[in-house]
């Protein structure tokens, strides 16, 4: 008669593999996949940051238009723009704001010179900060804006 006691192995073999991809299966159904919603985060958080930057510069812009409006004919441009835009400033500033744009113009003096007809605004090392729990960004630019005693020339970053 032949040996049946290697079916037993053969057996056991077998239901073993078979529990092994029951219980890999398993871990599959039940494993929940959060990275959309940590990718979505991120996303949020950069387009916020985003956000932040393109405000700064918008506001900067606004700031300096609205100093030019406000500078009479009769005055010295120079000193009343740089009173005008000192003044707008600190009426504008924003604590929630992570930015230094707001204290470079109040506190410091400014880099403002004229070339032949134009006068050229300078303000270096503003940064912009955006912080969410642990995860910070910060970004740090230099402002160049020509204008004269109509309007804006041009701007750059």
């Amino acid at each position: 008669m032949l040996n049946k006691r290697g079916h037993i192995g053969t057996t056991l073999m077998v239901l073993g593999a078979l529990v092994l991809v029951i219980a890999a299966l398993y871990s599959f159904a039940i494993f929940s996949d959060k990275t959309g919603e940590e990718k979505e985060k991120l996303k949020d958080f950069i387009s916020e940051f985003s956000f932040e930057q393109k405000y700064v510069s918008i506001v900067f812009e606004d700031m300096v238009k609205e100093a030019i409006d406000e500078v009479k004919p009769e005055e010295d441009f120079m000193i009343s723009f740089n009173s005008s835009l000192k003044k707008i400033a600190e009426r504008r500033r924003n604590p929630e704001r992570k930015t230094n744009l707001f204290a470079k113009i109040i506190n410091e003096p400014l880099n403002l010179t004229l070339l032949e007809d134009n006068y050229v605004l300078v303000l270096d090392a503003v940064f912009v900060k955006f912080e969410e729990d642990k995860s910070v960004i910060e970004r740090k630019f230099n402002f160049e804006i020509i204008f004269n005693e109509t309007g804006i020339i041009s701007q750059s970053l």
